[in-house]
């Protein structure tokens, strides 16, 4: 009997540690996600023989943001299908819940030294398309890091994306476990102006009018944008007083994201006050109606009129 029981728990033991990919093909697909549950990337990672190019969003540190802000719950194996087993192959569903999002896919695994492996434990991210037409897109960061145009891997779950331009806010849809699956994913993401991209925009206009304010003459120097039509001769130049510029009527649209501009138009209304050549001091205003571009490559956007 002693020796029975020795053979038995020497099985025993042997067969518990067996390590990443050792049991189902289920169990390599819920060990992954429970790796990434805990944060653990290099234990992740060690569950597909297909290695990432490059770690740099592969660490402990951002795997804990990621899990931080979609905590990764209730895993659940659906189906674990080894039909193919005997050709090395298996597919797995699984869902579980990144934060409030559920994710629900069939992985594909095969089999290798007598262990059950993921295609790849990371997404591997191609440029998007139209990066290089679309001046946004070379903007993009993940965690405050730019992508650039190369291959980026991410672990599935939230991610922190973002613009290296201060103008720009980036929406982008999520990366769950589906994306695993595809063969080259990419960041879907639309970008659009933020507020401080709006105000420093609108600052920026305000700005060039009140330096029409510290001239007197009918044509100020730029960067103010307007002059007075003196066709009668009946003011004297040297004796403008430029009032400040009344911007309630410009609006701001049509942010364009491939070149990274906005366009602004509306009324402007400037008090004027002059002498004219009787030497009567003589009061009125000037209403241009403007519009131009905002290049919001530069800090501050610099401004194009176009009236």
């Amino acid at each position: 009997m002693l020796v029975v029981v020795g053979i038995v728990l020497a099985v025993t033991l042997t067969g518990s540690g067996g390590g990443p990919g050792a049991g189902s093909a289920g169990d390599t697909v819920k060990g992954y996600l429970e790796a990434l549950a805990k944060g653990d990337a290099e234990t992740a990672l060690s569950y597909s023989d297909d290695q990432p190019a490059s770690k740099e969003f592969l660490t402990d540190d951002i795997l804990k943001q990621q899990i931080a802000k979609w905590p990764i719950t209730n895993i659940r194996i659906l189906n674990d299908d080894g039909n193919a087993s005997s050709l090395g192959m298996a597919q797995v569903h699984v869902a579980a819940n990144f934060g409030d999002k559920t994710s629900d896919a069939t992985l594909q695994l095969k089999r290798s030294n007598n262990r059950w492996r993921l295609d790849s434990a990371a997404l591997k991210l191609q440029p998007s398309p139209g990066i290089g037409s679309e001046a946004a897109a070379t903007t993009m960061t993940f965690f405050g890091k730019p992508v650039g145009d190369g291959t980026t891997y991410v672990f599935p779950g939230w991610i922190d994306v973002g613009s290296s331009n201060p103008y720009v806010e980036v929406k982008a849809q999520p990366l769950l476990l589906d994306s695993l699956t595809s063969y080259t994913p990419w960041v879907q993401a639309d970008f659009s102006i933020n507020d401080a991209g709006n105000k420093a925009v609108m600052d920026a206009i305000a700005d060039v009018y009140a330096s029409c304010q510290k001239s007197n003459q009918l044509s100020p120097p730029p960067p103010c944008p307007e002059s007075i039509r003196n066709s009668d001769g009946s003011l004297v130049d040297g004796t403008i007083s430029w009032g400040v510029a009344d911007l309630s009527q410009v609006k701001l649209q049509s942010f364009d994201p491939y070149h990274l501009t906005m366009m602004f138009f509306g009324k402007v209304t400037i008090p004027l006050g002059a002498r004219d050549t009787s030497g009567s001091q003589t009061t009125g205003s000037l209403s241009p109606f403007v519009t131009g571009t905002a290049d919001l490559t530069k800090t501050p956007p610099a401004l194009d009129f176009q009236n």
